[in-house]
């Protein structure tokens, strides 16, 4: 993709996987997303679903170098 203009149309196909549904959420819930590898690709989603939410993000990998905590708190 560095090799391409801006502007350049591309082709993609997604999403790919399986969806999933929320239970009802009561307006003081904390979330807690955590994810590693691949399954973090789905969290972004959910996450700006969750955006109104007290939210709590832990992405993680293979090695302890990558590790990233992602805290939205709302007002």
């Amino acid at each position: 993709m560095t090799a391409l203009e801006k502007g350049q149309k591309v082709n993609l196909i997604g999403p790919l996987g399986n969806g999933f549904a929320l239970p009802p959420l009561p307006s003081s819930a904390s979330i807690i997303l955590v994810g590693g590898g691949v399954g973090i690709a789905s969290l972004h989603s959910l996450a700006e679903i969750l955006r109104d939410t007290n939210l709590f993000v832990f992405i993680g990998g293979k090695t302890r170098r990558i590790f990233y905590v992602w805290k939205i708190l709302k007002n």
